[in-house]
């Protein structure tokens, strides 16, 4: 994988809240076409065993839940193959997802971004961004890794399982947690008509 790239294969997450569809990506270290019990193909996870993506996803979009409304569903997962990285990437294969969100944080949510940075294996910054999600007990403080709590380290947990092929578009697997921080995505304020 070059630096940067989503190549070779990444998964696009579709959901959406009562404001407006969202996309989240996550690449993937390799891809193995569906097989017969394998609806998203399979991957190899950082312990070099066979991950089976769609149980990836599954388990990935349940430690996402906790952070949004319950007016957040989740729709869709769809693995993307791209063969060079500056080439096209082409779908694959999809399955539909059924996770709705489990907050019932009182926080303001509409517009609101939870930016969640990380570091991979080679110290390179992988970004996971969340739309429409309350904002956390802290408000707008960032929250270094020290003062992260039960659900951001459940989400850590996910992504650095060795028995998962989840990267950063370095190609590398996660590593370790660096900061959370919750703003006011200015894009979506617009488009929401909040200014």
């Amino acid at each position: 994988m070059t630096l940067h790239s989503r190549s070779p294969a990444f998964i696009i997450i579709d959901s959406h809240s009562p404001y407006a569809p969202h996309k989240s990506q996550m690449c993937l270290r390799d891809f193995f076409p569906p097989s017969a019990g394998h609806n998203l193909g399979t991957s190899t996870a950082t312990d070099t065993t066979s991950a089976d993506n769609e149980t990836m996803v599954n388990d990935l979009v349940d430690a996402l839940k906790v952070f949004y409304l319950a007016t957040t569903v989740f729709d869709l997962a769809t693995v993307y193959t791209q063969a060079l990285p500056t080439g096209p990437a082409f779908p694959i294969a999809a399955v539909a997802l059924t996770q709705v969100g489990t907050s019932v944080s009182a926080g303001q949510a509409k517009a609101v971004q939870a930016s969640f940075q990380f570091r991979t294996t080679t110290f390179h910054i992988a970004k996971l961004v969340l739309l429409d999600v309350p904002v956390g007990g802290g408000g707008f403080e960032k929250i270094p890794f020290g003062s992260w709590d039960a659900n951001s380290l459940s989400l850590l947990n996910q992504l650095v399982d060795p028995a998962t092929s989840w990267v950063g578009q370095d190609g590398d697997p996660f590593n370790q947690g660096v900061s959370i921080t919750y703003t006011m995505n200015e894009k979506l304020r617009k488009a929401y008509r909040m200014t």
